[in-house]
């Protein structure tokens, strides 16, 4: 058993001296005899390193703040923009914006040679060893092999317009062994009822762009006010492919995400929803 200190009443300043020098002495015979507790520091307490489970909590306490407070913002800064002024966007930033926009909404024509061009293009890069149809519209029953509903893709275009087949083929073109995978379905456990690869993407771009308000008729001072969308303005300015890149890495994170789901076709949706939801929070917490 342990040594225990002895309470040593002190009735006077002169007194003060023996008090001091009783404890010194117990101290010393504790450590001779080897019952003296370790001594846990806040550095021990706060070792993150050894205690995963606590870092774990403060990450996700520290992402829940975030995205709660960037919400608030988000919505006094349009709720009461007189209150909350954002800095005006730069001439380049505005002219990136702008084009981005109008091409967003261009629809899919047949009679432009670029997008027949275009889509004979995608052909080749998901059928190598299949000769493209020749006429127009291109049609043929393999296109529903990369998962557009029909024989024409065409029909599939009316959400995403020629802004939809330009993700698939940067894609196609910048990304092919993801490109690959996601049109093969080669990673992880697949479901029995899987979401369609083609017409999956052209949701995504939608998605995207609704989420950064590129489709609606909304101001570029307006987009400018949602975080995210001012943040991915940045990046355009930086690469005038940053929605093509962004395209890629949230259909790479998309499918991720499908797979741990475990879900069949009728919850894509839901999944794409998630999605979306967590690219913009990824967006929202760039700095600059």
């Amino acid at each position: 058993m342990g040594l225990k200190r002895r309470i040593v009443p002190v009735t006077d300043m002169e007194d003060e001296r023996l008090l001091k020098t009783s404890l010194l002495h117990e101290e010393e015979q504790i450590e001779r005899s080897g019952s003296k507790s370790p001594q846990t520091s806040w550095s021990d307490v706060f070792n993150l390193k050894h205690r995963p489970d606590l870092n774990d909590f403060i990450s996700r306490l520290i992402k829940l703040y975030k995205s709660i407070l960037g919400k608030v913002v988000d919505y006094l800064t349009a709720r009461f923009p007189q209150f909350f002024p954002i800095p005006a966007l730069s001439y380049v930033q505005s002219q990136r914006l702008n084009q981005l926009k109008s091409e967003i909404l261009v629809p899919f024509d047949y009679e432009d040679l670029s997008h027949v061009a275009s889509l004979r293009t995608l052909w080749t890069s998901a059928f190598q060893d299949t000769p493209c149809p020749s006429g127009v519209p291109v049609r043929s029953p393999i296109w529903k092999d990369m998962g557009w509903q029909g024989e024409d893709p065409a029909t599939d275009f009316r959400g995403g317009g020629v802004f939809g087949l330009r993700n698939l083929l940067f894609l196609a073109r910048r990304r092919p062994s993801l490109f690959a995978e996601l049109m093969g379905k080669t990673r992880g456990k697949r479901s029995a009822w899987e979401y369609p690869f083609a017409v999956g993407g052209i949701n995504l771009t939608y998605g995207l762009q609704e989420m950064l308000g590129l489709r609606k008729n909304a101001t570029t001072d307006a987009i400018s006010r949602n975080r995210a969308a001012r943040h991915f303005i940045n990046l355009l300015v930086k690469d005038e492919s940053a929605f093509d890149e962004l395209f890629c890495l949230s259909y790479d994170l998309l499918d991720r995400r499908w797979i741990e789901a475990g879900v069949d076709y009728m919850g894509f949706n839901q999944v794409l929803k998630a999605v979306v939801a967590e690219v913009e929070e990824a967006l929202g917490g760039l700095s600059g």
